[in-house]
């Protein structure tokens, strides 16, 4: 079964010169269904126990979603 998840854009990896492929498309063939917002936005995606986030404009957003996922265990 696919998940859902994030990943950096490329053009936010060929800006920085960080990436010399697309993490996304390796997520595709892998079988992942990925998700992008706009450019340097951040993006939180969340399915099942998999929490991702597009970049690093996303972090607390990631952290609030860690806190409702341990929450929802209690």
């Amino acid at each position: 079964m696919s998940k859902r998840l994030k990943s950096c854009k490329l053009l936010e990896n060929v800006l920085k010169g960080k990436l010399p492929f697309y993490v996304a498309d390796a997520l595709q063939i892998a079988g992942g269904i990925v998700e992008h917002a706009p450019l340097n936005e951040g993006h939180v995606v969340r399915d099942r126990e998999l929490i991702t986030g597009q970049n690093p404009a996303s972090d607390h957003m990631i952290a609030e979603e860690l806190v409702n996922a341990l929450a929802e265990k209690h």
